[in-house]
């Protein structure tokens, strides 16, 4: 998995009666591989324990504020300020009980419980900074396709709904100001794993709506599976 951010916050310093904003941008990238083995407990059921491994960079635009930042708020190492950014890797595993079935109708339910640990601490020339952050959570996940009897470039579109429910119990509760997060969504699926079109299997529309204790939006998304 391959992730990338771009954040734009505004941070409010106080302290002398006032208060005053002050930009402070940042962008992440990362990436995340894991190994493990997936045991067949059933036809349908499936337990996958598996190693995670992640590498990633958060680079800040907040070099000219950094003294700013210091000595309004204490701090007394600003090296990620200063330096424009942070190397961090991150080491965890994660289990999940995974359902997975077909039917003739074309009908195919899917179904996961997965719980996710991982811990992350700087690495390379940012080794020394005394931080860490750990991203774990809980999650329910369901997707159903369904035949639609339409077709798209000659090819059946399937429908698609997916239901997913987390436990936030790592640090990104702090970010998201909440502890748990749902989701919900609809869309349509291509297979175009007979067509001419090279390496990508499907495409998947989807439109979502979020939501959790303080925190609610929409998406829309693309999908391709290879």
């Amino acid at each position: 998995f391959i992730g990338y951010n771009r954040y734009d916050p505004v941070l409010f310093l106080s302290g002398t009666g006032l208060t005053s904003p002050l930009p402070l941008k940042w962008t992440s990238v990362a990436a995340t591989g894991g190994i493990g083995w997936e045991f067949d407990l059933t036809e349908y059921w499936k337990f996958r324990p598996m190693l995670h491994l992640s590498l990633g960079r958060v680079q800040s635009d907040a070099s000219v504020a950094a003294q700013i930042i210091a000595d309004e708020l204490g701090f007394e190492d600003v090296t990620f300020a200063k330096s424009g950014g942070i190397w961090a890797g991150g080491l965890g595993a994660s289990v999940a009980l995974a359902y997975k079935r077909r039917w003739e109708s074309d009908h195919e339910l899917e179904f996961t419980l997965r719980h996710t640990d991982i811990e992350y601490r700087p690495i390379g020339d940012n080794k020394d900074l005394l931080v860490s952050s750990r991203a774990a959570n809980g999650t329910l996940w369901t997707r159903y396709r369904f035949p639609t009897g339409w077709r798209l470039w000659g090819r059946p579109v399937r429908g698609v709904t997916d239901f997913s429910a987390s436990y936030l119990a790592g640090d990104q509760r702090f970010i998201l100001n909440t502890d748990w997060l749902a989701r919900v969504g609809i869309g349509g699926e291509v297979d175009f794993s007979e067509t001419w079109v090279p390496i990508i299997s499907t495409t998947r529309f989807m439109v979502r709506y979020y939501e959790g204790e303080n925190v609610r939006g929409f998406s829309a998304g693309l999908g391709v599976s290879f």
